[in-house]
């Protein structure tokens, strides 16, 4: 909501000029250091009424590193999507309208900060490349600045994360496959063997009770 007019002079405004905002789309190329994006509204040679300056927004798209397969995670052998969160990238990393997130203030003047702690994760299969992703994790607050003269604005801070997640698929040789059957089936063969020594030494132990008795 911007400037608007006072048409009967009574010192209040009788209508404002209402814009339809704008869309922002691209990408920016950021080191893997902690860092921000912030949107505020500039104009060269003109003065802003901060308190009717409205920064509602919407966010549909947002995701680190090179975007997934339909951003979603059909990039990913099917074995290993049931390890693998179904908003893959983070929560706006799909792309999806219906995943939308909508921030809408009713009043003028207030300030959006968006924090986002980013995971370099990496799914490796045993054959082709691994596929790479950067999982967020998302905190919004809303506040309005106690200084008269400070613009509202959307901001995003992001932290990226030293370590890596790394989910990998290995086999097994055949021989260790053997070797545990093995493993299992000589297991089985011991319990048993106690199981039979336990039920015969009972039969002696009855046995020779019954024969004392008898003579």
């Amino acid at each position: 909501r911007g400037e608007g007019t006072d048409a009967d002079g009574d010192g209040r405004l009788d209508s404002y000029v209402h814009t339809l905002g704008c869309r922002v789309e691209g990408f920016l190329r950021v080191s893997r250091v902690p860092g921000s994006v912030t949107f505020s509204p500039h104009a060269v040679g003109h003065d802003f009424h901060v308190e009717n300056i409205n920064m509602s927004h919407v966010v549909n798209a947002l995701s680190f590193g090179k975007p997934l397969v339909d951003g979603s995670s059909g990039a990913i052998p099917a074995r290993y999507r049931s390890k693998v969160p179904t908003d893959l990238g983070g929560a706006y990393a799909s792309g999806r309208t219906d995943k939308s997130t909508f921030f809408t203030s009713l009043r003028g003047k207030i300030t959006y900060e968006h924090f986002l702690k980013v995971v370099p994760t990496a799914y490796q299969a045993l054959r082709g490349a691994a596929v790479e992703a950067y999982e967020y994790t998302i905190n919004s607050n809303e506040y309005e600045d106690p200084d008269e003269e400070a613009v509202p604005h959307v901001r995003f801070t992001y932290d990226l994360s030293p370590m890596q997640v790394v989910v990998r698929e290995t086999s097994r040789p055949i021989i260790d496959g053997i070797v545990g059957l093995l493993a299992i089936m000589g297991g089985v063969y011991t319990a048993f063997s106690m199981v039979e020594g336990t039920l015969q030494a009972s039969l002696r132990a009855m046995r020779k009770q019954r024969e004392g008795k008898l003579g």
